[in-house]
């Protein structure tokens, strides 16, 4: 049991790292010059990302509370807003894959998680 443990903290902890410094990339900006495929693709990576890391949008509330208010209000308040943009972050997600044939501008501002959560 401990081996598991620990395994999934390092898979979570070297995700972390992968993660962060593609968030920290340069955000891509579609245009009209790129092919369709790249569009489609761009869609697809909004999609999975969104799905990814719909969790984090709840962490992300509840700290952005705490920070104007008191605990009870995070805890309540920030858990609240959490949970509502975690399902719309997913939702918009399962959209996004289930239609990424069909290129779109982005649904969600900002485009990806971390351009613009902390």
């Amino acid at each position: 049991m401990k081996k598991n443990t620990a395994f999934i903290i390092i898979i979570l902890l070297l995700s972390v790292v992968v993660f962060n410094s593609v968030s920290f990339a340069q955000e891509v900006v579609v245009q009209q010059s790129e092919s369709y495929f790249d569009r489609s693709l761009h869609k697809l990576g909004r999609g999975v990302h969104d799905v990814l890391f719909c969790p984090a949008e709840l962490a992300v509330w509840i700290r952005k509370d705490f920070r104007e208010g008191t605990i009870p209000q995070a805890v309540t308040a920030g858990f609240v807003k959490g949970i509502g943009h975690m399902v719309a972050r997913a939702a918009v997600g399962v959209y996004e894959i289930g239609t990424f044939l069909v290129p779109q501008k982005p649904i969600l501002n900002p485009e990806f998680f971390f351009s613009g959560a902390f």
